[in-house]
């Protein structure tokens, strides 16, 4: 600092400049602002105007002060001023230029800034009347002041300052400080470009292509733009670059486009340079050096999407570099976004906190972030609390919240609204079972575009859900929707409901395209019907090897109707040759796919299917047939129980003492008992001969079912439907079907199920169909879990 002595603070008028020592910094910090972008450059500035500024400079005390009001983010804590202040003279005169001695102070800098402003003022700068304004509107919130805003902005206007004018146009048109009018805006912004102000110029350019106050003018615009840019205004640059890079109300053009965001940001201006990282990333060939440069630059300079898509990107770094020091650069960037308002950025930073640590605190946190961008109205926080309070593991378990913020989220958000939707069809806790509650949220969700929600109408249609019609035109018509989309599954419900003829008329060519045209997009339900019909010769004679490829293929996959199919024709020797070694290996697949912990849970009837293939291998292997009877047995599958048992008495081991183990179960049905009924009607039916009896065995059936023994209600349907010692007669069949179903019998369900599915016995009806698939699955019916892949309401 210069050690010259200080004149004595009165009020001078405005002086030109002189080359002297204030002047000469004043001059260094200006060109330190020339390099654009560099935050080193702005700190080195902000030294040079500091100087000239304790010299007493006003347009040095002007620019300190700006910089410390609008970027004091950018500057290191030694480029804030720490010295004493000048006294300023307090004489009346003074007083109408400075702010008031009663106004709150806002922390440094910006006390700082407010500071050097007075300084300025008392000076008579009209300019910082006008930038006075700016900063008491920037502490708006803190101060709780907007008449001085107001006061400030008119004092500056009165001097004819052009950017107070086009404040003054800000606040008629955003309702801060005045009544919001729009008339009044255009004069204000008119009256800032009669005096050459380009920034107005700019301003005035985007009412016009908006039609906002003034009737919509393209023409006026691009003038208005145009002569902003030659004035020099970046804002210009993005303006009017934005609508050539949009091809909106002018013809799309790249290269102009490119050449003005350029422009504006060798300027700059922040969302330039953030057009020019989007343009750098999507180009033809990318350029992801220059992208990511432009990038840093837009968020160096202020802008909370740069900043949030920095932060993002380098979170994706550091968790595939395994650096906790980028994942902190990564946050800070998303942090200040955050700070700034982006609700997106307060999105990302709650789940971000989340996701970094299981500290309560920092937890603690991320909610406020979270919260904070969901009362804002974002859809995706507001249904990531939802499932927050779902879970239960950050916050307390909340049904009821949880539903709340669903469907405030369902309002604005598609994918929450197909979730409600989803929720409404499952039941969920507090939020009951309601079809038609349910189709209402698929419909808001599928005429907005949803895919998912526009299959989901189609099903509705197609089986009558929710209260509406069946009605296949609809159906199709929103099949065809989510189909146009891409939407695989469309494909599978438009060949199933063509495969069927439901609704519409049977063609089964169409439905092979179909099943095609989503196998080729991947859906592996697709590609299994698929294999299927070419199976049946549906697409020409003698293509057997060609369905069983398509079949191998979906079920190498993983997918569970072709996995089921491979075993059973292996077992069966159907379309394959009998080989039950190969049938246990495709068994041990799906309990592979549906059971990565045998240990964990158990499907009985897998266990059985594998007891009965280790039964009957080359060489038997009764070791592991009798270790997964047990298993199934323990699981509670009839049939292996009683299997089991029987396998396990010793008395059955002659022809002779099973005659006595027969004696000794009917001596305990004759009791009355239900259970030793089927169990001895069971070992009749089933056994070799000669102690095979199915006709004694149809009559301990009947007895134990007429007793509500659901295993035995659905053995007695079986005799009536294949005519085995009665004869065959479908009405018996179904009525004994239902009985065993109703009890929750899963092979029953699953039976029935596939009667309505398929018309035979009873009316058809898919909806019924789907809701006895879903029963039996619930006691892991592993067939069912196939069928109900294609039925159900989401993929």
């Amino acid at each position: 600092m210069s050690s010259r002595k200080k004149k004595k603070r009165v009020i001078p008028k405005p002086r030109p400049p002189k080359f002297d020592l204030d002047v000469q910094l004043y001059a260094q910090g200006l060109a330190q602002l020339k390099e654009t972008g560099d935050p080193l450059a702005l700190a080195k500035a902000a030294s040079f105007f500091q100087e000239a500024a304790e010299e007493g400079l006003a347009e040095a005390q002007l620019a300190l002060g700006q910089i410390l009001a609008l970027r004091p983010d950018a500057l290191p804590e030694t480029a804030i001023p720490q010295t004493a202040l000048p006294q300023t003279d307090t004489s009346p005169a003074q007083s109408e230029t400075t702010l008031e001695s009663d106004e709150p102070e806002p922390d440094a800098p910006l006390n700082e800034a407010q500071k050097w402003f007075r300084m300025a003022a008392a000076q008579f700068l009209a300019e910082t009347n006008f930038l006075v304004a700016l900063l008491l509107d920037h502490l708006n919130q803190v101060l709780k002041r907007p008449e001085k805003v107001v006061k400030y902005t008119q004092k500056a206007v009165e001097r004819g300052l052009p950017l107070a004018m086009l404040n003054m146009a800000l606040m008629f048109l955003n309702g801060e400080g005045f009544p919001e009018d729009f008339g009044q805006c255009v004069e204000w912004a008119k009256k800032a470009v009669d005096k050459g102000q380009p920034e107005a110029e700019a301003f005035l350019g985007g009412l016009y292509t908006m039609g906002v106050g003034v009737p919509f003018d393209i023409e006026k615009g691009l003038q208005l733009f145009k002569k902003s840019i030659e004035g020099g205004n970046k804002n210009g640059c993005y303006n009017l670059g934005s609508l050539y890079d949009r091809g909106k109300f002018v013809k799309q053009n790249l290269k102009k486009a490119y050449q003005l965001f350029l422009k504006g940001a060798r300027q700059g201006e922040p969302r330039c340079q953030y057009s020019l990282f989007e343009y750098f990333k999507k180009a033809k060939k990318p350029n992801l050096a220059k992208a990511r440069l432009w990038l840093y630059l837009s968020a160096e300079n202020q802008y909370d999407q740069a900043q949030l898509d920095l932060g993002e990107l380098l979170y994706e770094e550091s968790a595939r570099l395994e650096d906790p020091r980028k994942r902190l650069e990564a946050i800070n960037w998303i942090h200040r976004a955050a700070e700034r308002g982006n609700d997106l950025a307060q999105f990302s930073l709650g789940k971000i906190l989340l996701d970094v640590t299981n500290n309560k605190y920092k937890n603690k946190e991320a909610l406020q972030w979270l919260f904070l961008a969901a009362q804002k109205g974002l859809a995706e926080a507001q249904f990531f609390l939802s499932e927050l309070y779902r879970a239960g593991d950050v916050v307390t378990k909340n049904i009821s919240e949880a539903n709340r913020w669903q469907k405030l989220a369902s309002e604005n958000s598609l994918e929450a609204q197909y979730s409600l939707g989803s929720r409404y069809y499952i039941g969920d806790t507090d939020l009951t079972n309601d079809l038609g509650k349910a189709v209402e949220s698929f419909r808001l969700a599928a005429e907005a575009g949803h895919p998912f929600a526009q299959r989901n109408m189609g099903l509705a249609y197609q089986h009558g859900l929710g209260g509406l019609p069946v009605d296949a035109k609809e159906a199709v018509k929103w099949y065809l929707k989510a189909a146009e989309q891409g939407f695989a599954k469309a494909h599978l419900s438009l060949g199933l409901l063509y495969d069927e003829g439901e609704g519409v008329e049977e063609n089964r060519a169409e439905a092979l395209k179909w099943f095609r045209s989503g196998a080729s997009q991947g859906d592996l339900d697709s590609l299994a019907r698929l294999a299927a019909l070419t199976l049946e010769g549906v697409d020409g004679p003698d293509k057997v090897e060609e369905g069983l490829k398509l079949l191998f293929e979906a079920a190498e996959q993983g997918n569970l109707e072709a996995l089921i199919k491979v075993a059973t024709f292996y077992e069966a020797g159907e379309y394959l040759p009998q080989d039950f070694a190969e049938a246990l290996k495709w068994y041990l697949k799906i309990a592979n796919v549906y059971l990565p912990e045998l240990a964990k849970k158990d499907i009985p009837e897998l266990h059985y299917r594998l007891s009965y293939v280790y039964h009957h291998m080359t060489p038997q292997n009764p070791v592991e047939s009798l270790k997964w009877l047990r298993k199934a047995a323990q699981g509670g599958h009839d049939e292996a129980g009683l299997l089991y048992a029987w396998k396990m008495d010793k008395n059955a081991q002659t022809f002779e003492r099973q005659k006595e183990s027969l004696e000794s179960h009917r001596s305990s049905a004759e009791k009355g008992d239900a259970a030793d009924q089927y169990a001895l009607a069971f070992l009749l039916n089933y056994s070799d001969d000669p102690i095979k009896d199915s006709a004694e065995a149809y009559q301990w059936f009947l007895k134990a079912a007429e007793q509500g023994y659901a295993p035995a209600q659905y053995q007695v349907s079986k005799f009536h439907y294949y005519g085995l010692v009665v004869p065959k007669d479908l009405a018996e069949f179904i009525k004994w079907l239902r009985l065993a179903a109703d009890q929750k019998y899963g092979e029953a369900n699953f039976v029935l199920a596939i009667m309505y599915y398929k018309g035979e016995g009873v009316k058809k009806d898919r909806a019924e169909a789907l809701r006895r698939f879903q029963l039996a699955e619930k006691t892991d019916h592993i067939r069912a879990k196939a069928q109900i892949a294609s039925l159900l309401t989401e993929d």
